[in-house]
Order: structure tokens, then sequence, then C-alpha cells
């Protein structure tokens, strides 16, 4: 759950991006980089959008994956923090992930795809079109 006791981590927001686009995505947080990309093909051959967090202290890309996630529909939106990942997604989703695990926590369904996205501790807003 969403605790307003918690310690409040830095706000960093993305700029909403065309739903089509296979850019990544990318920001630095503590030490580490949180990113996504859309239009990612998983081990299964299944198109999806990867989000992961890597550090940004060791070498190689084995070292340096924290966790990764597949979401199945394109992110249009991302902001993170130390505690919580939300992505805004082109099917009117809002996901909420650990930003520690990457383990998804929150899945909701929003009345339209988001315009605007924010995190500021242990609050997000979102604006819907």
């Amino acid at each position: 759950p969403l605790s307003s006791a918690m310690t409040s981590p830095s706000m960093i927001n993305f700029k909403l991006v065309d739903a089509d686009a296979s850019e990544v995505r990318r920001q630095p947080l503590e030490g580490s980089i949180i990113g996504s990309r859309n239009n990612h093909t998983d081990a299964n051959g299944n198109a999806a959008t990867q989000v992961i967090r890597m550090s940004d202290r060791s070498a190689s890309y084995a070292d340096r994956l924290v966790w990764s996630a597949f979401i199945p529909s394109h992110v249009v939106a991302m902001s993170a923090n130390s505690v919580w990942t939300v992505l805004a997604t082109s099917d009117s989703h809002l996901i909420v992930l650990s930003s520690t695990t990457g383990t998804q926590r929150i899945k909701l369904k929003l009345d339209s795809t988001a315009s605007q996205l924010g995190l500021e501790g242990s609050r997000c807003c979102v604006i819907t079109k």
C-alpha cells in the first residue's frame, strides 16, 4: 500500500510518448537506471514492453540487471522513485511496480488513457484525456 509515512523520495517524471514508439527511455535512480522499451519480444516470442532496473556500478550486463518486468501493453508514460515505478499504458491501465524488486503491486483500469503522470513520494497524480 502507498503510505505517506514513507520518506519522500525524489520525484522523477517522464514525458508522454507515442504509444507505438519503440525507443528506450531511461532515468537515473539512486545508483541505477530504470528504463522501458516498447515493442520488445520476450523469450516466448510475445510482443511486450520490457521495464528494467540496472545498476550503473558493474561492467557486464548480467551483473548490472537488478530486475526485469514485462508489461503486455505499450507504456505511454512512466515515473519512478526509490519505492515505486508507475507506468501508464496505451490501453488505459495504471501499473505500479516495486522499484526494488520489479514486482507488480497494483494494476488499475483508468477511464481513458493518461495524458499526464506524476509521482512524488508515495503520492501519484494521473490526469486522463
